[in-house]
């Protein structure tokens, strides 16, 4: 052994590594079944009843006495043969003494990947206590764990209540073993400082918690005394692992915030855990997480459940990682100190949804999915509809670049909350819509107005803290479109310039901010329609409340608010605090015993699950009464594709000499009709020189040259000016 000098953050200690002399490391690998490791282990699964048991010889003391001979006699690497092996304990690479650490390998001698889910040849462990950690590392420098699978007892629960059926509830615990969850402070099962994990990193640094490990009885030689206040890891590499069947797959740091640096996880299998990977210190950085399959989670990847608090460091590359048939990806906490992050490459199917952003600090860092293809839609499969695909409650920013997103069965929201979102490029859509639903023209409004993915809306205070995310657009996007003619589907181009074709009339989207008239030329939009605040808990929006019954919403609203912001069937109520969405499907009468308010029926989109023929099955609404704001989208405007001009004045609803400029109006009622609405600005103001008030309307429109209308009420301003359902510069 040498001694050396290690910086650690500021501080230079004096450290003796294991296996690193003035001579090179021995070359040669330490053969396990030469300390009488035995590959003879039998697994038996019972997947109806989703238990499992382990058959043959225990080769725990073998494996660990091949490890720390190697430790001891300057061997770089231990190796196992193929076979199946039987562990009861913990194997310990490195025990992490003070001033020493560990420079070992723990490989299959074929030096090949990892048995498939003890499927194919090659080396698997079979670990029978599920209180401990099957591998952990400690004060480890350059620890390479490679060619292993590790099956552990969740699997079958997994398989059996999750997978077999596609339940893929919401609830962590609901993914895991309750024969196997631990009790009070015992340790085990998604306990905070000693989950059941196949590979910890560092799992006895810190000081001893109260859910602690059990017990480790260490060898006379490594000079511990104790069993925490270990020293940590860096730089740790695990490559061609297969790691199925436990509450963590790996699991940096679930006890003590430094070092811990600098892992590598790469090629690798890794499902049927409730957290596949999870980073809890503060002082990780550089993670790499590259090339894995998996499948079967509850999340894939987390910063956010285990260790002291605070959210673990992350900050390397996310690359070409796929998975399904699970709830989501990404469960992050704390951007303000973890560093950007970029995912490329995610490919998901048969998922939920995409994950959750929380606790971002003061100036929280943003988050980018480039080129990945991410479908939600579950192909008939898990039938949940979440209230979004991510859920923000962090002001960072998020962007989607060059993706594939593909949303439920119904309306989907992209992002709840606040972030605000960059979408360039890509492709998204809505892939089914609800069974018996052709040709119905609510839900062809909402579906041309989102794209199929409702992404964010309106002009509603930004200071506000639950609305819609703000959106920006560039680059081409392309969305899902209805054919009013037919209502067949498309896919087409979303622009912030809404360009028109052979149609005399398109409907508005949430991307728009201007429009090309046939002519070619480019117009602004003055104002869009905003998402209008309301409160239908209160009676003076809503005089009959909000009930729901299965998937049906049906409330009466207030004839003095519809008059300002009116509801129309195709447009969206979206409930801010549970991110809910709502299509209004039907507006009927004005009901005289409640001051002629409205009644209004719409239909529930998410938040809830379905069958597989797109019907509803259940509402996990969390509130019924809808209470706190609702905003409320217009979907029902028409933009028409030449821009007439007509003489309006100032109290007359009269609009004379209406044509498009050259007297030639014979054509008015194809791009005009009567009930068409103007949004108008919020109050009449002579700077932004608009003729028409909110909520003011097409009442008659007559073909002429030129031609005429009249307005449902009095314009504001006298004048000639355009006639466009926003107002346009």
């Amino acid at each position: 052994m040498t001694l050396r000098l290690l910086r650690i953050g500021a501080c230079v200690a004096a450290v003796t590594l294991y296996a690193t002399t003035a001579t090179a490391q021995q070359a040669d690998n330490i053969n396990a079944a030469k300390f009488g490791a035995k590959g003879d282990a039998v697994m038996t699964i019972n997947y109806s009843a989703g238990t499992q048991t382990v058959a043959g010889t225990d080769s725990t003391a073998a494996i660990q006495a091949a490890i720390d001979y190697a430790l001891q006699n300057n061997y770089r690497s231990v190796c196992l043969p193929d076979g199946k092996y039987k562990t009861s304990d913990t194997i310990h690479l490195g025990y992490g003494g003070k001033a020493e650490f560990a420079a070992i390998e723990l490989v299959a001698c074929s030096r090949g990947r990892a048995a498939f889910l003890a499927e194919l040849a090659g080396v698997s462990i079979y670990p029978t206590k599920t209180d401990r950690p099957a591998i952990n590392v400690q004060g480890g420098r350059e620890v390479l764990i490679r060619g292993i699978a590790i099956q552990g007892m969740n699997y079958a629960w997994i398989y059996n209540h999750r997978q077999k059926g596609s339940s893929f509830s919401a609830n962590p615990n609901d993914w895991l073993d309750p024969a196997i969850t631990p009790k009070g402070r015992n340790p085990g099962g998604l306990q905070q400082h000693s989950p059941y994990a196949a590979i910890t990193i560092d799992a006895y640094k810190g000081a001893q918690p109260t859910d602690h490990y059990p017990a480790v009885s260490y060898p006379s030689w490594a000079g511990v005394t104790t069993q925490y206040e270990k020293a940590p890891s860096s730089d740790i590499v695990i490559e061609d692992v297969d790691i199925s069947g436990f509450a963590v797959g790996i699991l940096g740091s679930p006890n003590g915030n430094d070092n811990g640096d600098f892992i590598k996880i790469r090629d690798s299998v890794l499902g049927y855990c409730v957290y596949c990977i999870a980073v809890a210190n503060s002082q990780s950085r550089n993670v790499e997480i590259r090339n894995i399959n998996a499948s079967g989670y509850h999340t894939l990847l987390t910063n956010a459940i285990f260790g002291n608090g605070g959210g673990g460091q992350l900050g390397g590359p996310i690359d070409n990682v796929s998975g399904g048939g699970a709830y989501q990806s990404f469960y992050f906490t704390n951007l303000g100190l973890i560093g950007p992050i970029t995912v490329r490459n995610h490919v998901v199917e048969n998922q939920v949804r995409l994950g959750q952003l929380a606790g971002g600090g003061s100036f929280p860092n943003g988050v980018t999915f480039e080129g990945c293809g991410l479908d939600f839609d579950g192909k008939g499969s898990h039938n949940t509809l979440p209230a979004a695909l991510l859920e923000s409650s962090v002001s960072n920013s998020i962007a989607f670049r060059n993706c594939s997103i593909n949303g439920s069965s119904r309306l989907t929201t992209l992002v709840h909350g606040v972030a605000e979102v960059t979408i360039d490029g890509g492709n998204i859509t809505s892939s089914r819509w609800l069974s018996g639903s052709g040709g119905n023209y609510a839900y062809a409004r909402a579906v041309n107005y989102t794209g199929g993915v409702l992404l964010g809306g309106g002009d509603v205070a930004p200071t506000f803290p639950t609305l819609l995310p703000r959106i920006r657009v560039q680059g081409l996007v392309k969305g899902t479109y209805i054919d009013p003619a037919n209502f067949t589907w498309q896919d087409w181009p979303i622009s912030t310039d809404v360009q028109f074709a052979v149609n005399a009339r398109v409907p508005l989207t949430q991307f728009a901010t201007g429009f090309v008239d046939e002519q070619g030329k480019p117009w602004r939009f003055g104002r869009l329609p905003g998402a209008q605040l309301l409160s239908l808990s209160d009676t003076s929006f809503a005089p009959v409340a909000p009930a729901i019954s299965g998937d049906v919403l049906k409330f009466e609203y207030a004839s003095a608010y519809d008059a300002a912001y009116a509801a129309h069937v195709g447009d969206i109520l979206y409930h801010i605090p549970t991110g809910t969405i709502f299509i209004i499907t039907a507006v009927g009468a004005p009901d005289a015993a409640h001051g002629n308010a409205l009644p209004i029926t719409a239909r529930q989109m998410n938040n809830l699950t379905i069958h597989n023929d797109g019907s509803y099955a259940t509402n996990t609404l969390a509130d019924s009464t809808l209470s706190g704001y609702t905003n409320l989208i217009n979907c029902s405007i028409d933009l028409p594709r030449t821009v007439e001009f007509g003489t309006f004045t100032a109290g007359s609803k009269a609009v004379s000499n209406v044509s498009r400029g050259d007297g030639y109006g014979v054509d008015i009622s194809t791009f005009y009709k009567v009930g068409d609405r103007f949004t108008g600005y919020a109050y009449n103001d002579a700077y932004l020189n608009w003729p028409t008030g909110a909520g003011n309307s097409i009442a008659s429109v007559t073909n002429g040259s030129p031609g005429s209308m009249t307005l449902s009420s009095d314009a504001l301003a006298s004048g000639r000016f355009p006639i466009y359902p926003l107002p346009i510069q």
